[in-house]
């Protein structure tokens, strides 16, 4: 089997059009050995271990892989950083800062989210198969009734 290749993981948390940064309003990242990484770790990384997903991890460049994964607070608490408008981001890679935008615009309700992803894995009415589990996207309207044992 091969080995993925090395990452830029960009871990974002999005609040109301803003985004966690340091005092030098860069995006928290780091390199990964691989091109998958724990979504525990990139929660951690982008400030708020608690947050969750909001949108699907987005691969923004493919040569060198740069990973962006956009994250929501699940509450109100105080975390540590500056919250800065995603137009100030000081980040050198315009394709981030243009894909956190898209996130954005979807996450806000002024854009609609893409049909799929950029491999197509996600257009409705394909299957999508991992290790142990395959599924269909979107999902039945009407889940399938439950059978009960007695």
């Amino acid at each position: 089997m091969a080995e993925s290749a090395a990452a830029r993981q960009v871990c974002v948390l999005l609040r109301e059009g803003q985004v966690l940064t340091d005092d030098t309003r860069r995006l928290p990242s780091y390199e990964a050995e691989e091109s998958w990484d724990d979504l525990h770790r990139r929660s951690r990384a982008c400030g708020d271990e608690k947050a969750v997903l909001v949108a699907p991890q987005l691969r923004v460049r493919a040569d060198p892989t740069v990973l962006l994964s956009v994250f929501g607070a699940r509450s109100w608490a105080p975390v540590e950083g500056t919250w800065t408008a995603i137009a100030e981001v000081a980040e050198d890679d315009d394709a981030v800062v243009a894909a956190l935008l898209e996130v954005a615009a979807v996450v806000a309700g002024h854009a609609e989210a893409p049909p799929g992803g950029p491999d197509g894995s996600a257009r409705p009415g394909t299957t999508r198969s991992t290790p142990g589990s395959t599924s269909t996207w979107p999902p039945a309207a009407e889940p399938e009734p439950v059978t009960r044992c007695r």
